[in-house]
């Protein structure tokens, strides 16, 4: 056993990797999760059959171009270059380590409220704006080349980038890059200039958003006849601003001329980062306070005489905006349950070897899962209740689209997570539990059964933390038994009558050298409530 363990951990210089921890498979070659020995530093190696490049002047030139970008960027949405080795059969090349996958890991399963997305373009932008700078092209953006840690996206994987030495003007006419995401002037073969990597950026904000591309097609040629011949739609069963719509437009203009410059896409997106919207994979915002309605461009229904208004008292509208701040604390608070679900569906495997054959976390998954979709339901009867008694419905009716958006991800979420469990075999298992029969078969959760949901799922967390905590020395495992902490932590204490909760110093996980001593503490604190 102890002779396998080592035949399939490589070592380079100051760095190790075990072939069993597979990140990802490309056509040259592969990329596994590694460490630095002396710094314990976690990072991404990818290795290269040197004999399936070494034929093709091509690749040599894209790879040794790879790797001369990557050396001169630094940013923080860029993902980092670190070291590069040769043996004589491979390549090596050592780079900043994703905890949470690719773009596709946050697209899969669900659509992705308007706001997250342009949250996250706002740093892809911020990435680009690099990029620019440098004179760099891309040519090859999709969701597998921008990576996710921990709320950070990053631009990956330049292997068919090109310096650029006029960036604003020069023209380009290598075919490269993956179909879907090209530019027409790219699939037509014609000239096309660094604009196309804005056309990318369109289609997957496109994909994002209404879960399919703008346009297909079964080959190549059908789907360029499909880009040039059909029109942009915007499908009615998913709101989008206007925002959002006009950059679509934009992004996705296909004449190259007309279509949007890189200074135009930035200004876009450094105005809307500024808008403060509810985050669940970057830094989240702490503030809750709803002092003001939110704007609408026109009224829902037409304002009544002044004689004919019912005028509320300073202390009626101070009640009115308690109760709905404080349901919008727990909206904050069940929008942060339902990203810890997400990383702990994303985790099973990590934490299931720490378990026998319980099955304790898989349970807590679809618990927790449902708990969430349920709680939402029930603070969104309570918010339209809210604004019937103080007539406020048409004032606040972004933010009631909003939690209903919110509401239906976290119900999708779980339903996803029901056919996952499927799909691998193991619900049929799950149904022998007693918990499964009393609160995940049947219909909603009643007032009572979240009550009594809400308890499992505390004693849950507490218990395979403990049981994980024991063994475990992985950074990601750490940090998933931290946010299932918090999510608990949070909940009791809004019950608790505290509003004093800041969700971007929780969701800013920060590693420290007694992470074990921090999560034990952070459990006792548990146990108090």
């Amino acid at each position: 056993m102890q002779q396998q363990l080592e035949q399939s951990v490589r070592r380079l210089g100051d760095y190790q990797f075990d072939t069993k921890y597979l990140l990802g498979e490309g056509a040259f070659g592969k990329v596994y999760r590694g460490s630095k020995l002396t710094t314990n530093q976690e990072v991404a190696i990818k290795k290269i059959d040197s004999s399936m490049i070494n034929k093709d002047q091509y690749l040599i030139d894209a790879l040794n171009f790879e790797i001369q970008i990557m050396k001169q960027l630094d940013h923080p949405n860029i993902v980092k270059f670190i070291d590069k080795f040769n043996t004589d059969r491979s390549i090596y090349i050592v780079t900043e380590y994703c905890a949470d996958g690719d773009l596709r890991n946050i697209m899969k399963g669900r659509r992705i409220p308007e706001s997250e997305v342009n949250q996250i373009f706002c740093q892809l932008a911020s990435g680009f704006k690099e990029l620019v700078k440098a004179n760099i092209i891309h040519r090859d953006l999709k969701p597998a080349n921008i990576m996710n840690h921990r709320g950070v996206v990053k631009i990956a994987d330049f292997g068919f980038a090109k310096i650029v030495d006029n960036f604003s003007g020069d023209l380009l006419r290598t075919c490269v890059g993956s179909p879907l995401y090209m530019a027409p002037q790219i699939l037509k073969r014609e000239k096309y200039t660094t604009k196309s990597d804005i056309w990318s950026l369109g289609v997957i904000y496109y994909e994002m958003i209404y879960g399919m591309a703008p346009w297909t097609g079964v080959d190549e040629k059908s789907l360029t006849m499909n880009v040039m011949k059909q029109p942009l739609r915007f499908p009615a069963s998913t709101q989008l601003s206007d925002f959002g719509k006009g950059f679509l437009s934009r992004a996705l203009e296909k004449e190259e001329s007309k279509r949007m410059e890189w200074a135009e896409l930035f200004a876009m997106f450094e105005s809307e980062q500024n808008l403060g919207a509810i985050q669940f994979n970057a830094n989240m915002n702490g503030s809750y306070i709803l002092d003001q309605p939110q704007p609408q461009s026109q009224p829902l229904v037409q304002p009544q005489p002044l004689s004919q208004q019912i005028q509320q008292s300073d202390a009626s509208s101070q009640k009115f905006l308690c109760q709905l701040n404080n349901y919008n604390l727990q909206r904050m608070q069940i929008n942060f349950s339902h990203f810890v679900n997400v990383e702990m569906t994303q985790h099973i495997s990590s934490i299931a070897q720490y378990q026998k054959k319980e099955m304790h976390f898989e349970m807590l998954c679809l618990l927790s899962a449902k708990f969430t979709s349920n709680s939402f339901k029930l603070l969104q009867s309570n918010v339209l209740a809210l604004f019937e008694q103080y007539k406020r419905t048409a004032e606040y009716i972004r933010f009631i689209s909003q939690l209903q958006q919110e509401s239906q991800l976290a119900s999708e979420l779980f339903q996803n997570t029901m056919q996952y469990f499927d799909r691998i075999g193991l619900l049929s298992n799950l149904r022998l539990s007693a918990d499964f029969s009393q609160f995940i078969e049947g219909g909603d959760l009643g007032l009572n059964q979240l009550i009594s949901v809400e308890k499992i799922i505390k004693e849950r967390v507490i218990s395979i933390s403990k049981q994980v905590l024991q063994s475990a020395k992985e950074n990601d495992v750490f940090s998933l038994l931290d946010y299932m902490m918090e999510m608990c932590l949070t909940r009791s204490k809004i019950m608790n009558g505290n509003t004093n909760i800041d969700f971007s110093l929780i969701h800013e996980k920060k590693q420290t050298s007694d992470q074990q001593g921090q999560l034990n503490f952070k459990l006792n604190e548990l146990y108090s409530y």
